[in-house]
């Protein structure tokens, strides 16, 4: 295994997330509870029963950012709290309401941070195990069970800058941003070099790109419980725009809402029908 297939989704390692036996551990444990690197990544052990089967091609797993968070913290001798709030958060690089805790948010974090919900039917099998967490405000959960998956928090306005610093500002070297920006197909895996028409989302180290309406831009959806915050950076106008909602289905629309606010901004018109189809 190589970091760069951690990175981009193709290292075949299943996910623990959408395992029965997570979920359960959440929802019979409630918010609160605290977990392990070592623990979230047992969830996708063979012996577990129900556990998910090896992947192939590209699938989206949070446990691929849990295994290089370890690697991280094994290389360096220091956690990766630390690497993120030195490098990132206190080097001038305006992330001024941005805060990362691989364990739970202090009060002055909650005291700043709307209230979240769950929602569904619970008519699924994986919904019928969450439902006891449905109307409960997610604000306050433990964060540990995403870590280096996503246990991050901020502002819109700090997601935007965070973009720019991705894209164009001296967080990465140009060998690194090269390197970040090197794509694998969303639908097969296999290398590209860009989304098409034909092959709309690609993803390279944690960052996607796709094609609508003739318009290429680089993108980005966090998921964790009972929220979403979504990106599009949009080089050739150098607009960024960030959306987020504190309760969505798997369905969110923010694609399509960040389209909307992009149309509004450069007043053109962007033809969304193949993201509706």
């Amino acid at each position: 295994m190589t970091l760069r297939r951690l990175l981009d989704m193709t290292s075949g390692i299943p996910s623990y997330d959408q395992t029965d036996a997570f979920m359960h551990a959440v929802a019979d444990g409630g918010i609160a509870r605290h977990f392990t690197p070592e623990v979230l990544i047992s969830f996708t052990d063979p012996a577990i029963p129900g556990a998910p089967k090896p992947t192939t091609g590209f699938d989206y797993a949070n446990v691929n950012y849990v295994i290089a968070q370890l690697i991280v913290e094994r290389a360096t001798g220091r956690s990766l709290d630390d690497h993120i709030r030195d490098r990132l958060l206190t080097g001038g690089h305006g992330l001024d309401a941005t805060y990362y805790s691989s364990g739970p948010y202090p009060d002055s974090i909650l005291s700043q941070t709307v209230s979240s919900y769950m929602i569904g039917d619970g008519a699924d099998d994986q919904g019928a195990i969450l439902k006891p967490l449905y109307g409960v405000d997610l604000r306050d959960q433990d964060p540990s069970w995403a870590m280096g998956a996503g246990a991050a928090i901020a502002t819109p306005e700090n997601v935007t800058r965070w973009a720019r610093l991705l894209f164009t500002g001296d967080v990465l070297s140009e060998a690194e941003r090269t390197d970040l920006t090197k794509l694998v197909s969303m639908t097969t895996g296999k290398p590209v070099d860009g989304a098409t028409a034909d092959d709309r989302r690609a993803f390279g180290l944690g960052v996607g790109q796709t094609i609508v309406g003739g318009i290429r831009f680089w993108f980005y959806e966090g998921e964790p419980m009972g929220s979403r915050m979504f990106y599009g950076y949009f080089p050739d106008k150098d607009v960024v725009i960030a959306i987020g909602v504190n309760s969505a289905g798997d369905k969110d629309g923010l694609g399509l809402a960040v389209i909307a606010a992009y149309e509004a901004v450069t007043g053109e018109t962007v033809d969304v029908t193949p993201v509706k189809k």
